[in-house]
């Protein structure tokens, strides 16, 4: 499963998949959950070679763990060739943020961002 991320985007590799009647699904992880990124991307190389996922979930958090977020993209795709759809979550971010973040999804080489309003952090005022 290792190797070069595929370049199709994921409605073609769903509406083949679909097309061809064959069953599909993803994984989500969580950066957040995971204060060491190595475990993570081990458990993910694991669960990808064994499984088969069509591509896998990355969700977003607050502050530097949207930026683990992205070097897990970056790894992810890199080590297992199964894009990532990248979860984007937009509450108490400014422009400067939103753009910067994009900037940086961008350059890891994601290709799919679901993007949300999302939710506050512990303790701020919505």
């Amino acid at each position: 499963m290792k190797g070069k991320t595929r370049a199709v985007p994921l409605a073609t590799l769903i509406a083949d998949a679909v097309a061809s009647n064959r069953f599909f699904y993803s994984f989500e992880y969580s950066a957040a959950r995971d204060p060491r990124p190595e475990d993570l991307l081990r458990r993910v190389a694991r669960m990808g070679d064994d499984l088969r996922p069509l591509w896998i979930d990355l969700t977003w958090g607050f502050g530097d763990v949207g930026a683990r977020t992205v070097a897990a993209a970056r790894h992810i795709q890199k080590a297992t060739g199964l894009p990532v759809l990248m979860h984007l979550i937009c509450t108490d971010m400014t422009v400067a943020d939103l753009d910067a973040a994009l900037d940086a999804a961008l350059l890891a080489g994601v290709r799919a961002i679901l993007v949300m309003r999302g939710y506050t952090q512990a303790g701020c005022a919505p």
